[in-house]
């Protein structure tokens, strides 16, 4: 095996080994901030490495053949670790999402237990508060894990906080519509038609004390988004809602295990509020069952 031959050889085996390294770390740690410090790790370490095979000489070669080697093979190191750089950069967030997807999956292996809800908690709050994303649908097959394990007396109030942590991530993980603007409505909520009425079943909001009864007719779908001061004045409660064909975006809401009836309801980039007294609630773990998904909401309550 000639020189070049084994530089690269060995150059290959130093990258793939700091790659590992980074990602295990990134893997087990609790700061979501870290997982982007590894993967910037991974790229130090393939330029340090690279300048290791350029400047370093083998003692089983002579120090005039290395430096010849190294001459006519600098240009190819350099590209490869400017290539290894851009990849990671450009990848970084397919790298993150899947270093969550481990740490969650991790978390909550076998039967639930209080320190793994709340282990997943703080995974899924950190990642929501850095723009860490995680795969939807991972989120919502162990939401509904984390929302059936209610069931259990002792984990109920952190199967309840936990399950709204994963139904708040959800809710950020989907992008705002495309719609046309309808404006302001009554100076309290921004209304914008995200498809045209093509037949029955034009989107209704009725029940609740902000609003008695807005009934849209020349849409099929609307979003709303609640504006100042409403938006100001704390959350907006759910109770006794009655909603068809309508997304919510931008809006903070609370719910107490009322009655409540939604008909293809989205909650996007919203937070839900629930007290830790209703976490035996059946409604309460209905509707979280629902919201943990991320998909339109439809569900009757009483």
């Amino acid at each position: 095996m000639d020189h070049r031959t084994r530089m690269r050889n060995d150059l290959l085996s130093v990258g793939i080994s700091i790659a590992w390294y980074a990602v295990s770390i990134a893997a087990n740690i609790p700061n979501a901030d870290a997982i982007r410090a590894s993967l910037y790790f991974l790229i130090t370490g393939v330029v340090l490495s690279t300048g290791w095979y350029i400047v370093v000489p083998r003692r089983s070669e002579s120090l005039t053949h290395i430096n010849i080697s190294k001459r006519s093979f600098l240009p190819r190191l350099a590209a490869a670790a400017f290539a290894v750089t851009v990849g990671v950069l450009w990848k970084s967030p397919a790298l993150e999402a899947a270093i969550i997807d481990h740490r969650l999956s991790k978390s909550l292996e076998g039967e639930p237990t209080e320190e793994k809800l709340l282990d997943a908690k703080r995974i899924v709050t950190d990642a929501h508060d850095s723009g860490l994303r995680a795969s939807p649908d991972l989120v919502s097959r162990l939401g509904a894990k984390v929302v059936s394990s209610s069931s259990a007396p002792n984990l109920r109030e952190a199967a309840l906080s936990t399950a709204l942590a994963f139904a708040n991530y959800q809710s950020s993980l989907s992008s705002p519509p495309e719609e046309k603007s309808l404006g302001p409505l009554q100076g309290n909520i921004q209304v914008g038609c995200i498809s045209e009425l093509t037949g029955k079943g034009s989107p209704i909001l009725e029940g609740v004390p902000w609003f008695y009864h807005l009934d849209f007719r020349n849409c099929s779908r609307v979003s709303i988004r609640p504006l100042p001061p409403m938006n100001m004045l704390g959350d907006l409660p759910l109770d006794g809602l009655y909603a068809r064909n309508i997304v919510f975006v931008d809006g903070t809401f609370s719910y107490d295990g009322g009655a409540i009836t939604l008909e293809s309801v989205q909650f996007i980039s919203c937070r839900i509020q629930i007290m830790a007294a209703r976490a035996g609630n059946q409604n309460v773990q209905r509707f979280l069952a629902a919201a943990v998904t991320g998909q339109p909401m439809s569900l009757s309550l009483s």
